[in-house]
């Protein structure tokens, strides 16, 4: 998801983790791309504070995040996510997809706003 908001490829299509094959997940359409990028983002926005509760360790071993760190997970994709949205998206979500990352990212404490992991 990531590559297809912080690049522009000439082919929208997603690539699985590595651990399940990285095959290409080809997409439909745009509005596929969109509607993806709607659910990816409403599912991290609720997610991202409570997972910034506690740190995560990869099952391959690193750690991915310390603890209160999680806001900086995938931090430009995520807001790229909500310009692309507020630029291309459904009417509705036009409007709700930048407010709601500004509302959620506004309560992050500003001990991890520095922190990006991609």
């Amino acid at each position: 998801v990531d590559a297809t908001v912080l690049e522009a490829p000439s082919k929208l299509a997603f690539t699985a983790r590595p651990e399940l094959g990285a095959f290409a997940i080809p997409l439909r359409d745009r509005q596929e791309w969109l509607d993806f990028l709607a659910l990816t983002l409403a599912d991290w926005l609720e997610q991202v504070e409570g997972a910034s509760t506690k740190a995560l360790v990869s099952p391959a071993g690193p750690v991915v995040w310390a603890e209160g760190e999680a806001w900086g997970y995938r931090r430009h994709a995520y807001r790229r996510m909500a310009d692309v949205l507020a630029s291309d998206g459904e009417p509705w979500v036009r409007s709700a997809a930048p407010a709601m990352y500004e509302a959620v990212f506004a309560r992050e404490p500003e001990a991890s706003r520095h922190v990006v992991i991609p």
